[in-house]
């Protein structure tokens, strides 16, 4: 009977701790997201101001 408050105590302190590391990982991921969509925005505001018009020539060639 002594062992059953030693055990309910390192329980709920094994508890407490899974929940704090899962807390620290869900920010991890928000914060990979977030990292993730601003650099796919920095790259598609880069790839759209390096858009070139396409050449506009009078000369065509004809396929042989």
């Amino acid at each position: 009977m002594k062992l059953l408050p030693l055990f309910l105590g390192g329980f709920a302190a094994g508890i407490a701790v899974c929940w704090v590391y899962i807390g620290h990982l869900e920010a991890n991921v928000k914060l990979y997201e977030r990292y993730i969509h601003e650099r796919i925005d920095a790259l598609s505001k880069h790839d759209q101001s390096e858009e070139k018009p396409a050449p506009t020539s009078s000369h065509t060639q004809t396929p042989r």
